[in-house]
């Protein structure tokens, strides 16, 4: 998961997914065989409401986890969120 102004207006939105069959077993969660997903929140405030809107950004890629001792890669984002996105989550 990471938090970025995705598309430029000044408000966070969140960058998520899931990656295809990430917890098999004999009673695994819900949707592990659906499709990888990479997907972003949009942040909206109107009238003193906060809600957010689905965006699917890619639909065979998903997300990864992380590896040898805390790195990870981000999501593709555009230019303007790269200096604001906060990954570690």
């Amino acid at each position: 998961m990471a938090v970025a102004d995705v598309n430029g207006d000044g408000l966070l939105d969140i960058i998520t997914g899931k990656r295809w069959y990430a917890h098999p077993s004999t009673n695994p969660d819900p949707g592990t065989n659906d499709p990888a997903l990479l997907e972003w929140f949009e942040l909206r405030r109107a009238g003193g409401t906060a809600t957010f809107l689905q965006h699917t950004i890619h639909t065979a890629s998903g997300v990864k986890r992380r590896k040898n001792g805390g790195t990870s890669e981000r999501p593709p984002l555009p230019p303007r969120a790269r200096p604001r996105v906060a990954t570690g989550c």
